[in-house]
């Protein structure tokens, strides 16, 4: 199961596609039959969850929270603004980037971490099979940004 939950207004998102991306990752990553939750929030929603839960006063693009509940995920909450701005910093569409932030995070729930280069190079190998599969299956058409999640 994928719930996804927009509260955010400002930046439209397809939200069909979104939950296609994140089903065909988590099959690549072996989590097909996991449940998953999505909310889609405001820079101000993200700020606070940030400084709550990281002690980090602003936003940023994505916190992901693992379950501890055998066959669930757990919830990733998206800084659309964030990622609209990294967007239009690389003069994308936000359908480019965030799709990245879908692998990233989900590689963050399913147990990969870079806190070392150890695990950090699992976990960029999981990430880069996870995005040739998006582009196999059609569901990622952006082009020459997929190194910006190295810089998470």
């Amino acid at each position: 199961m994928i719930k996804v939950r927009n509260t955010q207004r400002k930046i439209p998102v397809d939200l069909d596609a979104l939950r296609k991306q994140v089903g065909a990752v988590k099959r690549t990553l072996g989590r097909e039959k996991y449940c998953v939750g999505y909310w889609l929030a405001s820079d101000r929603t993200l700020q606070r969850f940030n400084k709550e839960y990281r002690g980090v006063n602003k936003p940023t693009d994505a916190l992901s929270f693992r379950a501890d509940i055998p066959y669930d995920l757990g919830d990733v909450i998206i800084g659309i603004q964030y990622i609209a701005r990294r967007a239009e910093h690389y003069r994308v569409p936000v359908s480019h980037v965030l799709p990245l932030v879908v692998v990233h995070s989900l590689c963050h729930l399913a147990g990969h971490d870079h806190d070392n280069t150890s695990s950090e190079n699992k976990m960029h190998a999981a990430e880069r099979k996870a995005l040739a599969n998006l582009k196999e299956s059609g569901l990622y058409h952006g082009e020459g940004i997929e190194d910006i999640y190295s810089t998470y």
